[in-house]
């Protein structure tokens, strides 16, 4: 997997692994998400660069 040398670029990690990147606004996912998931990986990917881990539900 690879995301382009942008400012703002993002990826997404879930257990270690890429699932979700944004690139100058364009979100891909790079598995299989259900709605509430991704509605998650929206607002993770939306939100401010200090937020970097989305956590599991306990």
């Amino acid at each position: 997997m690879s995301v382009r040398h942008v400012a703002g670029a993002r990826v997404l990690f879930r257990g270690g692994v890429p699932i979700a990147t944004s690139v100058r606004g364009q979100m891909e996912t790079l598995v299989a998400l259900d709605p509430a998931e991704l509605a998650v990986v929206r607002r993770a990917l939306s939100l401010d660069p200090a937020w970097r881990f989305l956590r599991e539900p306990a």
